[in-house]
């Protein structure tokens, strides 16, 4: 019986070996394998901002550098020289601004003029004064050569005092002539000293517009000096964002045109790999692949 057991066991087949695991849902992981490259994803290329002389540059191939880090310095001849010739022309028309000061007349000639007008009315004042007085004394000179001409021609005056009388009318009329004629020489010099006048006030007021041309000239300098200032300081090259020096395409002092290339920086940290891939296999990845 046990023998007969035993042959039937050892015809018996071997069971087959299996893996066993809970059904259940869950994110199917598929994988692509190809060979690729790797780069940086952000680069950054170093230019010259301006033309110049570029120093030599300090920094090796794989540095790191921070943000804000001066990577390069130029020298820019064209606009240092531009700047001298800007701040020369401020010089020089700043001392013509202060020449304007010998073009006005002096405050003396204009006393001077004032002096002659007021000097000028005086005699008019006096000179009227004598007309009036003399007119006066020609009336009565008048009414007396009449009345005695009326003594005359009744036989009672002697024509002795009738002749001096009219003698008396003759010289105080050619006295008020003169008097009036001093009148209007002393307008005539009234009308010439208040031109001498206002001619050394318009003279005094002319530079007030030379100034202001200066000043707006000199502003207009000082605006193309600030500007030119400012890219001068672009002269010094600093990093736009912490990195790594990748290539090195400058290295040695040399004269730069502006745009030249001088290196180029990355972060090495942020890579994104290149691979060449099927057209299902790209189906299959999307924009959020991790490698």
């Amino acid at each position: 019986m046990g023998a007969i057991v035993a042959i039937a066991l050892s015809l018996k087949p071997n069971p087959l070996p299996v893996d066993l695991a809970t059904v259940k849902r869950d994110n199917l992981v598929v994988t692509i394998n190809a060979e690729g490259k790797t780069r940086v994803r952000s680069r950054f290329i170093i230019s010259a901002p301006v033309a110049g002389k570029l120093e030599r540059i300090n920094f090796d191939e794989g540095d790191l550098v921070t943000k804000g880090a001066i990577l390069a310095q130029i020298e820019p001849l064209p606009l240092n020289t531009r700047r001298r010739e800007l701040e020369a022309k401020i010089r020089e028309l700043q001392a013509q601004r202060e020449g304007i000061a010998t073009m006005r007349p002096k405050q003396s000639a204009i006393s001077q003029a004032q002096a002659k007008i007021k000097a000028a009315q005086a005699l008019k004042r006096e000179a009227e004064a004598e007309v009036l007085k003399t007119s006066f004394a020609l009336e009565q000179a008048r009414r007396d050569r009449q009345r005695f001409q009326q003594l005359h021609d009744s036989g009672v005056y002697p024509y002795q005092k009738l002749e001096i009388a009219r003698l008396e009318e003759i010289t105080l009329t050619k006295s008020l002539d003169a008097a009036k004629q001093k009148v209007d020489n002393a307008n005539a010099n009234i009308d010439s000293a208040q031109k001498a006048f206002s001619t050394l006030e318009a003279e005094q007021k002319d530079p007030d517009y030379l100034l202001n041309v200066y000043d707006a000239r000199i502003i207009s300098t000082q605006a193309q000096l600030t500007r030119l200032k400012d890219d001068i300081s672009q002269a010094q090259i600093r990093s736009p964002a912490s990195g790594r020096i990748l290539r090195i395409l400058q290295k040695n002092a040399r004269h730069v045109a502006a745009g030249t290339e001088i290196l180029e920086l990355g972060n090495s940290s942020d890579l994104e790999i290149v691979v060449d891939l099927l057209s299902m296999m790209r189906l299959k990845s999307s924009l959020e692949t991790k490698c």
